[in-house]
């Protein structure tokens, strides 16, 4: 195992997957298969007494058609997979570094996250089911 292999924070000893950083994916693509994720997502939300969180995916959805030009769609030709597992990566770094520069305001704003947290658990669980 080569140094490139390693981590680099130089405190620990952990092997890293190259592609565990950032698989290259395709740009999305409509198919006829497509349906709007963000739609079944607040469905799922509503129905499971997370309407909490319905303004974070509404904002998030808006943002991502102003960006990308549409909604999040099933059937894209990306590995949703893939890009979660990215998403929580910089989601746990995101976090460390909310506490790491606490203001003194951290806890009062950690709700909606822990909101969103205890949501993803939720909907995780319909998979092992």
């Amino acid at each position: 195992m080569s140094e490139n292999d390693r981590c680099s924070c130089h405190e620990c000893s952990c092997a890293v997957e190259p592609e565990a950083a950032s698989k290259p994916e395709p740009p999305p693509i409509s198919t006829p298969q497509s349906e709007d994720v963000s739609e079944a997502l607040i469905a799922w939300l509503r129905s499971h007494d997370h309407e909490d969180v319905i303004p974070l995916i509404h904002a998030r959805r808006n943002y991502g058609v102003e960006k990308y030009g549409t909604t999040l769609q099933t059937h894209n030709g990306r590995d949703c997979v893939e890009d979660a597992l990215q998403e929580a990566g910089d989601l746990l770094q995101y976090i460390m570094q909310a506490m790491m520069e606490d203001r003194g305001d951290i806890w009062a704003r950690m709700p909606p996250l822990l909101n969103a947290i205890s949501a993803i658990r939720n909907i995780t669980l319909m998979w092992e089911a």
